[in-house]
């Protein structure tokens, strides 16, 4: 994974009374969304997905229907061999739009996922059977 040497500039803690109206008021921020949605399209694309995922995640708290942020932080989470969250992500975008693409991608990632899930039993069955 890459080193975090870039600051989060969302804010990520729990609204309190003092700053929930703040907080409303950032996720309503279209404009700041399409910025950190850049910024973590620059990150992704220069190798380093977790940094690029807390762009997506700032860009969506801004903006929820973000679909693009969804796209690009599957695409990270995947890269980051998180495919569970990136399944998540890419079904998050089809259920906004059909895509062939990305109907491909979670095809692919549900195989992906199966196989891992797959040789990790048999793995467990063949230790078994050495004892």
């Amino acid at each position: 994974m890459d080193s975090v040497d870039v600051p989060v500039l969302c804010d990520s803690a729990s609204p309190t009374q003092e700053n929930s109206q703040s907080l409303v008021e950032e996720r309503r921020d279209p404009v700041r969304a399409h910025s950190e949605l850049k910024s973590g399209r620059e990150l992704l694309a220069n190798g380093k997905p977790s940094m690029a995922i807390a762009r997506f995640d700032c860009a969506l708290r801004l903006d929820s229907q973000l679909i693009e942020a969804y796209k690009l932080r599957g695409q990270a989470n995947r890269q980051n061999k998180n495919l569970a969250a990136a399944l998540r992500d890419f079904r998050t975008c089809l259920e906004h739009e059909a895509d062939p693409e990305i109907e491909a991608t979670v095809t692919s990632l549900q195989e992906e996922m199966r196989g891992r899930y797959g040789s990790g039993i048999k793995r467990l069955v063949s230790h078994r059977g050495t004892r």
